[in-house]
């Protein structure tokens, strides 16, 4: 069974010895911290004699300040509203390009996951008609990790009878999904790789998708809240022939989760390979979602 990691799709940026100087944008960047890394090389590449201080020292930085862009550049310190501003003015940016440099520093930094998406809108609306590559496949990825639909889509097109129509496809979600969401979930599946036009119509890149958690887990929440509606709607909708909800309450001692969750990573492993196995020889004719959920209904420890 072959499988695409997610995470691993988005191209490799040029090293700074391949980037003209005049290509060396902040819209170019989703990440601060690169931005400063290639931008504090390009101005020792054109002046040999510029150092880390000369560059703190023009962003208004005290003495005591050396080592500081080093730090930041590693990720050990983050920027204050105050140094921020002092970079902005070291990297001799536009009020259009800081705007965007700030928005983007505030994405990169932030932890809670209400915060990101809120610093993600803002650098989208913030990049308008400047997108780069990395921020359009940025903004498929989270369009992916965002909507239950964009999963059943690509496995909509992984069915035998598939056929390349927006309404077709509507109707196969059981008109859930108007056909302009269904539009701009094609348009960013491809952007991604994962499907692909071949003789006028689409198909699957790879038969399978390995979700890397990590970064997007503050938004993989919101795709799985939709699924669990999903969840609901089918128990309230679909006859029980049609489905099956089965769910245990036990207990165990705390420190038995991280075992549980290998059981059910295993469990799904195999459910996932037994259809795989058979998909060439049987019609892929139905699309269903497995969703199971392990929470704790008392405290959680340490919590009263």
């Amino acid at each position: 069974m072959k499988e695409t990691v997610f995470e691993s799709l988005p191209p490799k940026k040029p090293t700074i010895g391949q980037i003209p100087s005049e290509v060396l944008s902040v819209f170019n960047y989703v990440d601060y911290r690169e931005f400063l890394a290639n931008s504090y090389e390009a101005k020792k590449k054109k002046n040999p004699s510029f150092s880390e201080s000369a560059f703190c020292r023009k962003a208004g930085l005290g003495q005591n300040s050396r080592g500081y862009l080093k730090l930041v550049i590693q990720g050990k310190r983050n920027l204050t509203l105050n140094t921020m501003r002092g970079f902005i003015e070291a990297l001799n940016l536009d009020p259009h390009e800081a705007i965007y440099f700030e928005n983007l520093v505030f994405y990169n930094q932030s932890k809670k996951g209400k915060d990101k998406e809120y610093y993600f809108q803002r650098l989208c609306a913030s990049s308008e008609g400047k997108e780069s590559e990395q921020l359009l496949l940025k903004k498929s990825q989270w369009n992916y990790y965002s909507h239950w639909y964009y999963v059943a889509v690509r496995q909509i097109i992984g069915l035998s009878d598939f056929k390349n129509d927006l309404q077709w496809i509507s109707k196969k979600l059981r008109n859930k999904v108007n056909t302009t969401e269904i539009q701009q979930a094609i348009h960013d599946l491809e952007r991604m790789g994962l499907i692909r036009k071949e003789n006028n119509t689409w198909v699957q890149s790879q038969p399978h998708v390995k979700y890397s958690s990590g970064k997007y887990n503050h938004i993989y929440r919101k795709f799985q809240s939709e699924m669990l509606e999903r969840a609901k709607e089918a128990l309230f909708e679909d006859d029980y022939e049609e489905r099956y909800v089965s769910s245990v309450t036990l207990t165990c001692p705390y420190e038995h989760i991280d075992e549980l969750k290998k059981m059910i990573d295993e469990f799904r492993r195999k459910v996932s390979l037994s259809l795989s196995s058979s998909s060439e020889i049987q019609d892929q004719n139905t699309v269903f979602h497995l969703g199971i959920e392990l929470f704790q209904i008392t405290p959680l420890k340490g919590k009263k």
